[in-house]
């Protein structure tokens, strides 16, 4: 499974001011958090930005799209640590143990962000 890569984060009125540039790529320019506008969208190291959902009516269900891909990091990098225990035997380091904790609760808190 595939999706756009970067991280996604859940639209504010006003906080990009979003215009089409020359080449008729979406840029955004932050200006500050404002209301919930009802969009999801990515936005990659030059400002591009790219919209994975729009007119979502509940700001809880947006943060819920926009944690998606933390979420399934975390569940793929749980998967694969169960997958070696029970082939090997051998757990997890603590150190393993913990990083895969803290990008689980991290993409939790941000799922529950609109609560």
């Amino acid at each position: 499974m595939t999706h756009t890569p970067e991280k996604w984060h859940v639209g504010y009125a006003e906080e990009y001011d979003i215009d089409a540039g020359d080449d008729g790529r979406t840029i955004g320019y932050p200006t500050g958090r404002d209301e919930f506008d009802g969009t999801v969208f990515m936005v990659d190291g030059e400002d591009q930005i790219e919209i994975i959902a729009e007119h979502i009516r509940d700001e809880k269900t947006a943060h819920l799209i926009a944690a998606a891909p933390d979420l399934l990091t975390a569940t793929e990098a749980w998967v694969a640590a169960m997958d070696k225990w029970l082939e090997t035997g051998i757990p997890s380091t603590p150190d393993e143990s913990k990083a895969i904790y803290d990008a689980a609760v991290a993409a939790v808190k941000k799922a529950r962000c609109g609560e």
